[in-house]
């Protein structure tokens, strides 16, 4: 179960927003959606979330930039972080881990992934 978990989802396509904030509020976390990197970046310094869900791909700060950006502040904040990309490819070149994600999923996101990073990420952030 969710015990009350906030979720933050930043992602500049509208269609992903919707459908992944619907799987989340289906497993029962707050899901608060973002459709650009500085509304995203202002949301998660001024607001309480568990979990991060950062679009990699996005105009003007790139979800690895924002990452870099929040990651500065994680410490005072105290959030997890999972990347999503349409282009797996990507985090070939370079382990997600190693630049400071929690996490990563490809989209198209099914929703047993979903469920189950979430769970994998907000667990770890436990312990």
């Amino acid at each position: 179960m969710s015990d009350g978990k906030r979720v933050l989802y930043i992602d500049d396509n509208q269609d992903h927003l919707m459908i992944v904030q619907a799987m989340l509020k289906r497993d029962g976390y707050d899901c608060v959606i973002h459709t650009d990197a500085q509304s995203g970046l202002e949301a998660a310094l001024n607001e309480v979330y568990d979990l991060i869900l950062l679009d990699i791909q996005m105009p003007k700060i790139s979800g690895i930039d924002l990452l870099k950006q929040l990651k500065q502040r994680q410490s005072e904040i105290g959030f997890r972080i999972v990347a999503i990309t349409a282009d797996s490819s990507a985090f070939s070149r370079q382990n997600p881990y190693s630049v400071g994600f929690d996490g990563y999923l490809s989209k198209p996101i099914l929703p047993p992934d979903l469920s189950r990073m979430v769970k994998q990420v907000l667990a770890a952030s436990t312990d």
